[in-house]
């Protein structure tokens, strides 16, 4: 801890600088506190890692998506590519996009992108960010259903356009007509502001998220 040298001898001085230190080791601690909530709100799977690449922080959200462990390390190639990434956003700053097999049996690779980051003392460090297992979790669906006054069956409609359903298929899985469904979709064009079905899923793909607050609690 720095001291400074006081000339009246009662230490008031030293004593006020400790105070302001121990002020902003506090502030530091906040700031601490809330990037790491911030970082649990994203619904996109992060891991922040140091340049001995210890994980400095993994969210909520790649907790639930692989408890904790490190993507891209089932195959050789998957932990080759990602370590040359990684090694290139490191050493230097270079931005990546690799795909790697999430879990053993996977058929489709997932993409993951390499971001080099520093710290504010300059110290290297890198950002991965998993691509989204799903674009809209079902709280942020409700969510938006009530921001822009949904009926239930309004957004039992809206859900299963999300869920890729022709309006002849929503009619049959709900048993109604389908005359009352083109109602129903209608009242949600006008809500949304949509000029079309294309319309109303685009805006679903541009909400932001609302993650459960237990969402990956371990």
């Amino acid at each position: 801890m720095l001291e400074l040298e006081v000339a009246d001898g009662d230490g008031s001085n030293v004593v006020a600088l400790r105070e302001r230190e121990a002020g902003a080791a506090a502030a530091l601690a906040l700031d601490a506190t809330l990037m790491v909530a911030i970082l649990n709100e994203i619904d996109y799977p992060l891991f922040v890692l140091s340049q001995a690449l210890v994980p400095l922080h993994i969210n909520k959200a790649a907790q639930a998506l692989l408890g904790g462990a490190l993507p891209g390390q089932h195959r050789p190639e998957d932990r080759a590519r990602l370590a040359e990434a990684i090694d290139g956003a490191l050493q230097r700053g270079r931005r990546n996009l690799v795909t790697v097999q999430l879990a053993p049996g996977d058929r489709h690779p997932t993409p993951l992108a390499v971001i080099p980051q520093r710290d504010s003392l300059g110290r290297a460090a890198v950002l991965l960010i998993v691509a989204k297992p799903q674009l809209c979790p079902e709280l942020t669906l409700q969510g938006y259903a009530r921001a822009i006054n949904l009926t239930d069956r309004e957004t039992l409609v809206l859900q299963g356009l999300w869920a890729g359903l022709t309006p002849e298929e929503i009619a049959r899985e709900r048993g109604v007509a389908l005359s009352t469904v083109r109602s129903q979709l209608s009242s949600l064009r006008a809500k949304t502001g949509a000029k079309d079905l294309k319309g109303v899923t685009q805006r679903i793909g541009m909400l932001p998220p609302l993650v459960h607050a237990l969402a990956g609690k371990v």
